[in-house]
């Protein structure tokens, strides 16, 4: 792993995947469209480009996790629940398509 050019950001080589590690006060002016959700296990927030998530369900454990899918190998829980999840991510994909 090394240290990208962005505050918080690292990147992990290969395959090539950017994790925002720590909330920076850039990261809404810089990456907009990116969705902010929250990590269940240190309550850190997590941010998701909705325009790659492929899939986004709930792993019935005690407590169910919400789970968000990344093509076929990477997968994301937040703490947020299902419908809350898929509402933020609705709700990106709509703005970033009115704003084409």
């Amino acid at each position: 792993m090394r240290l990208a050019t962005l505050p918080g950001v690292f990147v992990e080589e290969p395959p090539c995947r950017i994790a925002l590690l720590i909330e920076s006060p850039l990261t809404e002016e810089i990456m907009p469209k990116l969705c902010k959700f929250t990590s269940p296990s240190d309550g850190k927030p997590v941010y998701v480009n909705p325009a790659q998530v492929s899939v986004v369900y709930t792993f019935k454990g005690n407590p169910p996790d919400t789970i968000i899918g990344f093509r076929k190998d990477f997968m994301l829980g937040v703490r947020e629940s299902l419908e809350e999840v898929v509402e933020i991510l609705d709700k990106a994909t709509a703005e970033d398509t009115a704003g084409s």
